[in-house]
């Protein structure tokens, strides 16, 4: 069937009217509150955020639907899990596609300054005052918390989880399921091995091994350290 030209104008006008639609996988997180900011901020519609514990810390609580009433074949939107803990993260999206859904596109926050060079993987999180500087490259289900800075020609690694407020130069490579903490600051030139672990306000000035633990303002390095803070924590964020 030919449309006229003016259905196929409103056809258009109403596709681009039509509202992201997303699903969130996990509310045990404190962050689920963060996810729904800024679902609310970039006017994307919350189809269903699905539980799979007792407990639950998201504010609207009217999409919020326990794993065993969740129909993932008439479900709308693709996905985002939500949890600080990569191992955690990881846990959620095998769920996601054993389900048989698909990653949703990055969700960044309206407020995030992100240059036109930069690239940001699906399943991915920026949230609220990030900034992400030129030919910098957010890889898969990355977490960038508030009011970091991230500097040009930067890799942020899969899954890798970046707290609030931190100050990463240039051409800095996080590997995947790096866990950065508040505060953190990387200067120029710095690779951070996969799996490492960089406590709340380290200064960072040295290549950083796999699986280390990086503490205090000298960036002291303990190898195979992150393994401990793992354990310790567990994958419950």
């Amino acid at each position: 069937m030919v449309y006229p030209v003016e259905s196929n104008i409103l056809m258009l006008l109403n596709l681009a009217n039509v509202k992201q639609v997303v699903i969130i996988l996990g509310v045990k997180s404190p962050l689920i509150v963060e996810y729904e900011e800024s679902c609310l901020r970039a006017n994307i519609t919350i189809s269903a955020a699905v539980r799979f514990s007792t407990t639950c810390r998201a504010i609207d609580l009217t999409y919020v639907i326990p794993v065993e009433k969740f129909d993932p074949t008439i479900a709308h939107g693709g996905f985002l899990p939500c949890a600080f803990a990569p191992a955690r993260r990881r846990s959620l999206v095998e769920k996601g596609e054993t389900m048989g859904l698909s990653l949703s596109k990055a969700l960044i926050d309206p407020t995030a300054i992100i240059a036109r060079s930069a690239r940001i993987s699906n399943g991915a999180y920026v949230n609220v005052g990030v900034i992400i500087g030129g030919v910098s490259m957010v890889r898969e289900c990355a977490f960038i918390n508030r009011g970091t800075t991230i500097g040009h020609h930067c890799v942020i690694g899969s899954f890798a989880s970046i707290g609030p407020s931190v100050t990463m130069a240039s051409n800095v490579r996080v590997e995947d399921d790096v866990i950065i903490g508040a505060g953190v600051v990387i200067i120029p030139d710095i690779v951070i091995g996969e799996g490492a672990v960089i406590s709340a306000g380290a200064i960072v000035t040295r290549d950083v091994p796999p699986e280390a633990l990086v503490v205090g303002e000298r960036g002291r390095i303990i190898p195979d350290g992150a393994r401990k803070v793992a354990l310790s924590r567990g994958n419950n964020e």
